[in-house]
Order: C-alpha cells, then structure tokens, then sequence
C-alpha cells in the first residue's frame, strides 16, 4: 500500500467506481487537498481509467483515522461513532 492516511487505506475495497464498478485500488486514490471541513479525494479508475473526486467530511475522516476496528463498527449500535 502507498503511504498515507490510515483511513484513506481503510476505504480501500469499501469503494468502488461510480461508470464502472471496479472496487478502487490504494493507487487509484490521492489526496487533492483540504478545504473547511471537507478533504477531496481525487480518484482514478484503473479498470475504466474514469477520474472523480470523492468529498470526505473532516468529522468522518477524523473518525476513520481514530478507528482501530473494521468499518462495520463504525455504524453499530454500540460503537457508534458516526
């Protein structure tokens, strides 16, 4: 895995391309850069070779860099964080 944050290595297999489907690889996703609350993710298909950019609140990536257990967790009833 490229280096990064935690929980844009997380996401890794939980998305997928919105033309064609494929699940995103740790290479297909970069950070684009930051801006009042939202970081931009600049995602690039490597089946399909579609780009985009996906839109992270501040509060869920804060979330998913504090969170040790799988993304299932984070919507629970107990562990709820989100």
């Amino acid at each position: 895995m490229a280096h990064g944050p935690a929980w844009l290595d997380a996401m890794v297999g939980t998305i997928r391309c919105a033309s064609c489907g494929a699940m995103y690889a740790r290479a297909d996703l970069r950070i684009a850069g930051e801006r009042e609350g939202y970081v931009f993710v600049h995602c690039a298909c490597g089946a399909c070779r579609k780009e985009g950019i996906a839109v992270v609140l501040t509060e869920l990536a804060t979330a998913l860099r504090e969170h040790t257990g799988g993304i299932d967790a984070l919507f629970s009833a107990e562990g709820r964080r989100l």
